[in-house]
This record gives structure tokens, sequence and C-alpha cells, in this order.
């Protein structure tokens, strides 16, 4: 209706050979009328609040991520496509959350 969207997708083993079909499928939409401002891929970390859980099953390696993502660039419409391989170290993207009441921001407390 008129509003921008941006798309994030956590890269990692399960969903990572399915990437290059949602790309299409987000061109697709794009090409239907979506205004897809951007879509953002965050390579799968093991690390922060209950991380570990899963890692084995979710984990990839650092040059599959790059692979797939190189792929992805490949097919992307006219949209942006932002790599986020390590977001403890974003420029631009801050995490809060609520826990114990105390609000964490990456690894701060305040």
């Amino acid at each position: 209706r008129g509003v921008e969207t941006t798309i994030s997708t956590v890269v990692n083993a399960q969903n990572i050979q399915g990437l290059p079909a949602l790309a299409a499928h987000l061109v697709a939409l794009e090409t239907s009328g979506l205004r897809l401002h951007a879509w953002h891929l965050y390579r799968f970390l093991a690390i922060g609040r209950g991380g570990r859980v899963g890692a084995d099953e979710l984990q990839t390696s650092s040059s599959a991520y790059w692979a797939a993502t190189n792929e992805v660039l490949n097919h992307a419409g006219r949209f942006a496509v932002y790599r986020r391989p390590h977001m403890l170290k974003s420029r631009c993207v801050e995490y809060f959350w609520l826990q114990d009441d105390c609000i964490h921001l990456g690894s701060d407390t305040f």
C-alpha cells in the first residue's frame, strides 16, 4: 500500500540453499508492486543469548555465506542487498533487549 518494506534473513545451514529462490520471489513481488527498500542478509553466528543452541544444525562457514550471498547479488532486482556477516561489528544496526530488568545494547548493559 505504498509503504517501503525491508526484508531481513538470517542465513543459516538450513536455508542457505534456498536464497536464490527467495531472491527470485522478492524480484517477482517487486515486479508486481512491492516497494522493497532493501534485503539484509545476516550470517547466523552461534554467540550471544542462546546462540549455541542449535549451532551444529545452523552454523555455516564464512566462505559458504559469501558464496551464497554472491549468488543472490547476481539475481537481485532494483532493491539494495546488504550483507551482514558479523552484526556485532555493525556501524548502522543496534540490537536492544530486556533481560533481568536491564536494557541491553549489544554487549553493554545500562
